[in-house]
């Protein structure tokens, strides 16, 4: 199940597990682009308030002193969570690999290698 919901920034969190980096310069830009623009794209966060997708908006919408922000709630476990991560970020953004792997061997213990396989 997926939920729309206006979420307090003090209530989302980030993942110890992102595969992502973003460069300082990259999120000075996004954060000019939510400026002039505002979110265009909602944050995706677990129903605890792990941020699946969306740690560098979640940050400069804090950097720019807003309190909420839209949030598609998704109800999944963490495997799956980390599982939708890879794939929502496979096409963007600078995958590192050693956290990669890391997410890998954490996924192994309670993913089958095809549903692993299958987010690569």
């Amino acid at each position: 199940m997926v939920t729309n919901e206006f979420i307090n920034l003090e209530n989302l969190k980030t993942p110890d597990w992102k595969v992502t980096h973003i460069l300082r310069p990259d999120l000075l830009g996004l954060i000019e682009s939510i400026r002039t623009f505002g979110v265009l794209q909602p944050i995706v966060a677990m129903m605890d308030g792990t941020i699946i997708d969306g740690s560098a908006r979640w940050a400069a919408v804090h950097d720019l002193g807003e309190k909420d922000v839209l949030v598609k709630r998704v109800d999944c476990n963490k495997a799956e969570a980390m599982l939708l991560h890879i794939q929502m970020n496979r096409c963007r953004g600078n995958i590192v690999p050693h956290r990669l792997g890391r997410m890998i061997r954490a996924l192994s213990a309670t993913s089958s290698e095809q549903e692993v396989m299958n987010a690569l």
